[in-house]
């Protein structure tokens, strides 16, 4: 329904309006983030933590609507650690309502036993999805199937399985990660027809996994907000590199971790400078090699790089990390104190 009012007015003018309405948002969030007391440090940082990661540049050059979504998300994010749950709520419908992978955040509210916000997200997300197709031409059942169909002819002409089998599409997912080191390794011949019944095998491990992190771990919440990220940027087959834009809802509540600055062990502060520097490869461009012989979405023009490898393996290897952490610290969730704010999570033996 949004996008709606930009069709009133000429293209340059409403992609003018559009990428300075959703950069507008995205700056006052991450500067309402930003625990800095001096005005300008924090504005200023606001500004390169907004505008000069890699994923807001793709997003603002492909004039792509995962700025808006990112918004949503930032709201989300804010009012759900202020305890704001309704509002939180609002803005998370609202970006589920624009892709549907933002689903995976409601994670959140199963971990905290929030049962009605869910319920009531949903019901804005219908809402919102069946509301906005009587905004556009035709009945509401003309729609739903032409957007139905639509996905329906993506899986159908999946490159993969067709005639060019060095197709590759660039971005994030382990999809495209797997195949190239298929392809290296000349293991086509053996495994390449499995070789999306191997990814969904996975991604189904994967998501299991990292649910089950999300709502059991003992874990800080910029630990459980990574893994949530790493699971909407890798696990479908197609991920580009506009969504890239998430990896800094992470970042701001790593940023804002005071025990992680005053911890004094060695230990402690290896892996905070660790981490950072995770945040920081993620955060910027890393084509400084192409693989010859490989086609991108872009057409015949060679433009695979070596970060369509490096930046899916870098996100799992992070992430698994954390769930094996908790597994070795035994650092699980009571489940008498879910939605409790109460409540010190504590470790439990495995009996």
């Amino acid at each position: 329904m949004i996008f709606v009012l930009f069709t009133f007015i000429s293209i340059e003018k409403s992609l003018v309006l559009f990428s300075a309405l959703y950069s507008a948002g995205i700056l006052y969030f991450i500067f309402r983030f930003n625990v800095l007391r001096q005005t300008s440090l924090r504005l200023g940082s606001s500004i390169i933590f907004s505008f000069f990661t890699f994923g807001y540049i793709f997003c603002l050059d492909r004039g792509n609507v995962e700025g808006f979504l990112f918004f949503f998300l930032l709201g989300f994010f804010w009012f759900f650690q202020k305890r704001n749950l309704s509002t939180a709520a609002m803005f998370l419908a609202a970006a589920i309502s624009m892709k549907l992978y933002p689903l995976v955040f409601l994670l959140l509210f199963i971990s905290e036993r929030k049962y009605a916000e869910i319920a009531f997200t949903l019901l804005l997300v219908l809402m919102l999805s069946f509301g906005s197709l009587y905004f556009h031409h035709g009945s509401l059942g003309e729609n739903w199937y032409f957007i139905s169909h639509g996905l329906g002819a993506i899986k159908k002409n999946n490159p993969f399985l067709g005639e060019a089998p060095n197709f590759i599409y660039t971005g994030v997912s382990l999809f495209s990660a797997m195949k190239i080191l298929v392809i290296k390794a000349n293991l086509m011949p053996v495994i390449g027809r499995v070789l999306i019944g191997l990814h969904l095998s996975i991604v189904l491990f994967l998501t299991i996994i990292f649910s089950l992190y999300v709502v059991f771990a003992g874990a800080k919440i910029w630990k459980k907000v990574f893994v949530l990220v790493t699971m909407i940027l890798i696990l479908p087959q197609f991920s580009f590199e506009y969504k890239m834009l998430q990896v800094v809802l992470p970042l701001l509540f790593f940023l804002n971790d005071e025990d992680a600055k005053i911890e004094n062990s060695r230990a402690a502060y290896r892996h905070y400078w660790f981490y950072l520097m995770v945040f920081v490869l993620l955060l910027i461009p890393k084509s400084y090699y192409y693989f010859p012989g490989f086609s991108g979405n872009g057409g015949t023009w060679q433009n695979i790089s070596e970060a369509v490898i490096l930046n899916p393996l870098l996100l799992l290897f992070v992430s698994l990390f954390f769930v094996l952490d908790a597994i070795k610290k035994k650092s699980w969730r009571v489940p008498e104190t879910w939605g409790r704010d109460d409540v010190v999570l504590q470790e439990i033996e495995n009996k």
